[in-house]
């Protein structure tokens, strides 16, 4: 259902035949940081209009939001496919494409692509509105929701934006719960969860003799198999910056190997940083970093039996 105000009704109603009202659609992009709003319109010059972003649909009387915003028009711009609207719990997402100038339109003091790259928009409130005026900016008589719900998949161009409104109903489709029951912990080692730093745990060393690509020899006396899942990266040398996953660490030699390969035999001397790695068992939570009470997994659910 789709409100209209009495006075849009009455004057759509008080057309004549082959008299159309003139038409825009306004859009609004809300970040869900609380950043920026944007605020667009498809009309030629800009609209001020007493938002219904507030209202409570498919009720009697619709509260409006008091303030008028004002939608810009030109600069960015924008074009939608056609809404989609049924009965039941289908999710129907309405693609969008914004046409964004070449310079002089920022989005969060940066270029719109690079913000879309950086997640800005990424859940962000979308609320589609269109206005049936007599005249240019005249939006007395309040507008009408065409659709209301956040952003879905939001891609972008050297010149456009390609983004979807999902409607509110497609929270219904997110996994619940949205932490599973599972042996392994559901950290990322060295993330806010794990709350380990990844810096108190990295070693510095060098390269020792006998090294090749793929297997560092080295003077480090960790337990065999510390370093396993971690990383390593050098610091000097032919592969200064490039880093590469520990697959395995032997005590006996001080032995890193790593996959894949580095692209250069590092010379003896070549120093390196390196960090190790978590398989998410409780006991390496425990024995290696010493970290159990942030260990989020479940050890102890009983596994699947087999029915015979």
């Amino acid at each position: 259902m789709k409100y209209m105000s009495a006075g849009l009704i009455a004057f759509l109603n008080s057309l004549g035949p082959g008299v159309d009202p003139l038409i825009a659609d306004l859009l609004t992009i809300a970040p869900v940081g609380g950043g920026p709003v944007v605020r667009i319109t498809s009309a030629p010059v800009d609209l001020r209009s007493t938002s219904l972003h507030g209202a409570i649909l498919n009720t009697s009387p619709v509260t409006l939001d008091p303030t008028v915003y004002t939608f810009i028009a030109g600069g960015v711009t924008f074009t939608r496919d056609r809404i989609v609207t049924k009965i039941g719990l289908e999710v129907n997402p309405t693609p969008l494409t914004l046409a964004i100038p070449q310079s002089g339109q920022t989005l969060n003091s940066t270029t719109w692509q690079a913000a879309i790259a950086a997640g800005y928009l990424e859940g962000a409130a979308i609320t589609l509105e269109r206005a049936f005026m007599p005249t240019w900016g005249d939006t007395s008589r309040g507008t009408v929701i065409l659709e209301k719900g956040n952003t879905g998949e939001c891609r972008p161009s050297r010149s456009t934006i390609y983004l979807e409104i999902k409607p509110a109903i497609a929270i219904l489709g997110n996994p619940m719960p949205r932490r599973q029951f599972q042996p392994g912990c559901l950290h990322i080692l060295y993330d806010t969860g794990c709350a380990l730093s990844q810096a108190a745990f990295t070693t510095s060393d060098a390269a020792a003799p006998g090294s090749t690509a793929s297997v560092i020899n080295s003077g480090l006396t960790q337990a065999d198999g510390y370093f396993a899942l971690g990383a390593i990266k050098f610091t000097s040398g032919a592969n200064a910056g490039l880093q590469r996953r520990c697959y395995g660490f032997a005590h006996a030699s001080g032995a890193i190997a790593v996959k894949p390969a580095f692209p250069f035999i590092p010379n003896t001397g070549d120093t390196f940083d390196i960090y190790p790695g978590c398989d998410k068992t409780q006991q390496t939570c425990t024995a290696k970093f010493g970290n159990l009470v942030h260990f989020a997994g479940f050890p102890y659910v009983p596994v699947a039996e087999a029915t015979l």
